[in-house]
């Protein structure tokens, strides 16, 4: 949440100021991810042309390189899994994607 502070005593780093260089946008675009032999649907919640924020169906595991399968893009995004919190995952791309081929 952007502007949001960090309580007393934390490092006084607003929530949008991680160690991000390019802000992500709030979305939602049904993706296929596959993981190791396995494919299953996920939600793009925020995207940016680095990378973006996934929520995982429950009881789904993630190998440490994805594919991403976005509705209109011909080939698959290869993504490094940066973090993991519950039903979360920040996917970081390979190669970056540009603004055009993400948002169309």
């Amino acid at each position: 949440m952007p502007g949001r502070r960090a309580p007393k005593g934390g490092l006084g780093v607003t929530a949008s100021s991680d160690n991000r260089r390019i802000n992500r946008r709030p979305c939602m675009i049904k993706v296929s991810v596959l993981s190791g032999q396995w494919a299953f649907p996920c939600d793009v919640v925020d995207l940016s042309p680095t990378g973006c924020r996934i929520r995982i169906p429950e009881h789904r595991s993630l190998d440490d390189v994805v594919r991403l399968h976005f509705p209109r893009l011909r080939e698959a995004v290869i993504a490094d899994v940066v973090w993991r919190d519950g039903r979360f995952a920040g996917l970081r791309f390979r190669p970056k994607l540009g603004p055009v081929q993400m948002l169309d």
